[in-house]
């Protein structure tokens, strides 16, 4: 797989999309989405400005040729939490219950801080 494939696979992830409603946001077919992250097509110019524009991320972020940059503390721990998923061998049903137990477990920490104050 490309860097630009896992790029926006991961992009869409983290957006909590399927291939289908990222279709559908950008105007075109899941195929076309599928064939992206696969790495068996790459998007042509526009439609690189157009992801990018959506995902609010540079095009040469997209391509692999830039790094996201980090100015919150909670953005860069998410970027590592998400970068420890991609370097594990878990499949991706798996990354999501993982994610969705770390979002439950923050969620009753911050509950929990906020009731004691």
């Amino acid at each position: 797989m490309t860097n630009y494939a896992n790029i926006l696979r991961n992009l869409r992830l983290q957006a909590n999309l399927s291939q289908a409603e990222l279709a559908q946001k950008l105007g075109i077919s899941r195929s076309a989405i599928s064939s992206y992250e696969n790495g068996t097509r790459r998007p042509n110019h526009n439609m690189l400005i157009k992801m990018a524009s959506f995902f609010d991320v540079s095009v040469d972020y997209l391509l692999g040729k830039e790094l996201q940059s980090v100015h919150h503390p909670v953005e860069q721990l998410l970027l590592e939490v998400k970068d420890l998923l991609d370097s594990s061998n878990l499949d991706d049903k798996r990354k999501i219950e993982i994610m969705a137990e770390l979002k439950d477990y923050l969620q009753y920490k911050i509950s929990k801080s906020t009731s004691t104050t």
